[in-house]
């Protein structure tokens, strides 16, 4: 559906983001275009950061929440728990390209064609009342695809069921308190050296 759309305005920027992320940019949109097109770049890439509520609670999101007030937590969870080779790189940004699936990579690489220098932050917010649902779905639909995607999931849902929440004090998922602004995570520097590797074998 992504590359359908896109393939409509191919020399258009697009973002490819899923309906449970929202992109916390490191300077406005426009401005990173205009950095892209002066150095030829067509691809900005990001990472995933989870949003999880206060209490690790796999709580009901209500049309009139403040969604960033209520899942106030950011860490790394999603890809802690799936395991390898969960990938947590996200396309942020795509000029004539192509997304993979799930949106994780694009037809450009690190190597060949280069990306922006900033990465962007996808915040996640998976972690709501309808994540063990999700989940099941999800393990029907790709673990049919390849068999990797059904252990991941089944991970998940082992985690699931057994904990029925977000462990908080858990120190792998380097939990933080944090609002909606780019700065906020202090481990975001630690997370992108973690995942370096995703990002320079694009």
């Amino acid at each position: 559906m992504f590359n359908q759309t896109m393939n409509l305005k191919k020399d258009e920027w697009w973002i490819p983001v899923d309906c449970d992320e929202l992109i916390l940019f490191s300077k406005n949109p426009r401005d990173i275009i205009e950095e892209c097109e002066e150095y030829n770049v067509n691809c900005v890439m990001g990472m995933l950061i989870d949003r999880i509520d206060k209490n690790g609670d796999f709580t009901n999101l209500k049309l009139d929440d403040d969604i960033w007030d209520k899942y106030n937590l950011a860490g790394d969870v999603n890809i802690e728990l799936r395991g390898y080779p969960a990938c947590p790189t996200k396309v942020s940004l795509l000029k004539n390209g192509r997304v993979g699936h799930g949106n994780h990579k694009s037809n450009y690489s690190y190597n060949e064609d280069g990306f922006y220098d900033d990465i962007m932050q996808h915040h996640h917010f998976r972690w709501t009342d309808r994540v063990v649902q999700n989940n099941t779905k999800q393990k029907k639909g790709y673990g049919v695809v390849e068999k990797h995607f059904e252990r991941e999931y089944n991970n998940l849902e082992i985690y699931m069921n057994t904990f029925k929440k977000i462990d908080t004090e858990d120190e792998r998922f380097m939990l933080q308190e944090v609002g909606k602004n780019y700065d906020d995570y202090k481990e975001w520097s630690y997370l992108l050296s973690k995942y370096e590797g995703w990002l320079i074998n694009e």
